[in-house]
């Protein structure tokens, strides 16, 4: 194809026909058709393979051969010594209810059996015995009866005192035989106090009423002297 373009271009340098008659010339026509096709078919195929055949292996060995030995020794040099000394001065007051102001120890607390002679309650000498006067009236008071064997020859004092300020208690001492040694016990005073002499084995009564005033609780004491 470059080879007709080539003379084409000469010929029309030259003014026409190959014989140099510029009538006679002739227009020229490229005929040739350019059917050249480029095709790449290359193919380019990777085909390394990488494989990885490195092995690590820890061959380290560490051994501890540090040996600890504790060679402190700790001596405890301390002396203690208690040198307190405690003193017990604490006082003990008996404000028990059923003593009522006496601030008195009841030995024994009469539990009201009843109002009948043969209700009585045992007592001993000597003794404070708490009760209570739940009703007073010279007639139909509350009345409480305890009896008590004598222990020696000996003379017995009992005192009856109670919390009431406008009570009027009061009591007798009767011999074995019910009669009242004495009307001591039965006065306008408080307490009231009233004393007999008594026979080792005997047995007496002690009989206690409300006369008059307000009820409440009440202490019978009894010392004995020989």
């Amino acid at each position: 194809m470059r080879y007709s373009i080539l003379a084409a271009v000469l010929l029309m340098a030259c003014g026409g026909d190959k014989d140099g008659d510029p009538t006679d010339d002739t227009t020229l026509a490229d005929t040739d058709t350019d059917t050249d096709t480029d095709s790449d078919t290359d193919t380019d195929t990777d085909t390394d393979t990488d494989t990885d055949t490195d092995t690590d292996t820890d061959t380290d060995t560490d051994t501890d051969t540090d040996t600890d030995t504790d060679t402190d020794t700790d001596t405890d040099t301390d002396t203690d010594t208690d040198t307190d000394t405690d003193t017990d001065t604490d006082t003990d007051t008996d404000t028990d209810p059923d003593t009522g102001d006496t601030g008195l120890l009841c030995d024994q607390t009469l539990t009201e059996v009843g109002d009948d002679p043969a209700d009585f309650e045992v007592g001993r000498a000597p003794s404070v015995m708490c009760g209570d006067m739940y009703a007073t009236d010279f007639v139909a008071g509350d009345a409480d009866w305890v009896q008590i064997t004598a222990a020696a020859d000996e003379t017995w004092t009992v005192t009856l005192d109670w919390d009431a300020a406008n009570g009027d208690y009061d009591f007798y001492i009767l011999d074995e035989y019910g009669y009242p040694f004495n009307y001591d016990g039965a006065s306008y005073n408080k307490p009231e106090v009233s004393s007999a002499d008594v026979t080792a084995g005997a047995v007496y009564t002690l009989f206690v009423y409300g006369f008059a005033g307000d009820p409440g609780p009440y202490t019978l004491t009894v010392t004995t002297a020989p």
